[in-house]
């Protein structure tokens, strides 16, 4: 290729980063998963349908954000009478300010979705090498992490910590882990949730989701910690 159209197709691929942006993607995550979610999907840009594929361990697979600006979720409804592919409406999620990438996470209790909690998962704001903590609760906790201290507000996320010092030496050596307490807050009964240490590795990120229980009336809150 000729050095001058070279430089045109790179200031023709600036120019478009210009206009457009970089491609805008979301992930999902359903700790306790749920039936209502099964078959929910979102619409293209072109009108096609795309069914989301959920997970309780990790973020799902990354999908195209609608150039609208907000993921209007959707379920695919045969007509009885006609055979005719319909789609529900299901929840309208907004986007995350000028995020390129927004995380979606499902807070269900009783197999019904609750809460959507929706976090800036640009890698500038959460890079790798870091820990973010989540308030899935209606109260507000503290957090002990490694010797970080973080106070959140129901419904908050932390700021990224360092988990470089909790890195494992090397293969012969006892994975130390990133020691993690949680307290919740409440005014009737403070207390602890959660205490253990937390395996954290070079190169990936580490989500730590507070989560209420899993049923109604039960006091059997989780943290879910999860490396990706």
């Amino acid at each position: 290729m000729h050095k001058n159209t070279k430089l045109l197709c790179l200031l023709g691929i600036g120019l478009t980063s210009l206009l457009y942006g970089n491609p805008e993607h979301f992930s999902v995550i359903a700790p306790y998963g749920a039936p209502l979610l099964d078959e929910v999907g979102f619409l293209n840009d072109d009108g096609s349908f795309q069914e989301l594929k959920w997970s309780r361990q990790k973020r799902s697979k990354e999908y195209p954000a609608p150039r609208s600006g907000a993921v209007e979720l959707v379920k695919p409804v045969i007509d009885s009478e006609n055979g005719k592919i319909t789609y529900q409406p299901v929840k309208k999620l907004d986007w995350p300010g000028e995020a390129q990438d927004a995380l979606y996470v499902f807070i269900c209790v009783d197999g019904k979705p609750i809460q959507v909690l929706t976090i800036n998962d640009d890698k500038e704001v959460f890079p790798t090498e870091t820990l973010k903590i989540v308030n899935a609760l209606q109260t507000p906790i503290d957090v002990k992490a490694g010797s970080s201290q973080l106070h959140l507000n129901a419904g908050k996320f932390s700021k990224p910590v360092q988990t470089e010092d909790y890195f494992q030496e090397d293969e012969d050596s006892p994975n130390p882990g990133m020691p993690i307490a949680v307290f919740m807050l409440s005014p009737e009964d403070p207390k602890i949730i959660y205490a253990a240490s937390f395996s954290v590795y070079p190169k990936r990120r580490a989500l730590g989701l507070v989560l209420p229980p899993m049923r109604a009336h039960s006091d059997r809150y989780q943290v879910r910690l999860i490396n990706d």
